[in-house]
């Protein structure tokens, strides 16, 4: 039982970055879908121009907001504790990332312009909510496992004694 929590945690731990990066990925995902279907109400109602071109804002907004995480050292330590500096960086990270990634389809879809800016507004607002959420989420289920599992093999906070 030791030997696969202690499996368990070398995982968690080797694995932080992409653990954080796949669930931004879900969010985007999660977000976009909610924000479209709010959106246009039904793919009979979705314009053509967004059909067309759906997968690439999704391509690019995961490229552009994973570049900004990386950039801003938001995925190079699972978060301990709340601390509001981690989440103010997040926060100036995601808008800087939401303006470069909205900006060339603004050139693209020029006639456009009103409704792709609705849509990002709205994705965003949604996208904001989603990865505080989960952050927070995996802040807490990672503390809670890491003192009341741990603690229960005799260490201390997850560490050896």
């Amino acid at each position: 039982m030791l030997n696969a929590i202690e499996k368990t945690v070398s995982f968690i731990k080797m694995h932080a970055k992409g653990i954080l990066v796949v669930s931004d990925i879900f969010c985007v995902c999660v977000a976009f879908f909610f924000a479209t279907y709010l959106k246009f109400d039904a793919p009979s109602f979705f314009p053509e121009w967004f059909n067309n071109n759906a997968i690439y804002i999704i391509l690019v907004d995961v490229v552009v907001t994973s570049i900004c995480f990386f950039v801003s050292k938001i995925y190079n330590r699972m978060w301990q504790y709340f601390i509001s500096r981690d989440y103010a960086v997040l926060l100036v990270s995601f808008i800087v990332s939401k303006i470069i990634a909205i900006i060339p389809f603004v050139y693209i879809w020029y006639e456009y312009t009103r409704s792709f800016l609705t849509f990002m507004s709205l994705y965003s607002v949604i996208f904001l909510v989603l990865i505080v959420a989960v952050r927070t989420l995996i802040l807490i289920s990672y503390n809670l496992w890491r003192t009341k599992i741990l603690a229960k093999k005799g260490s201390e906070n997850g560490k050896k004694k």
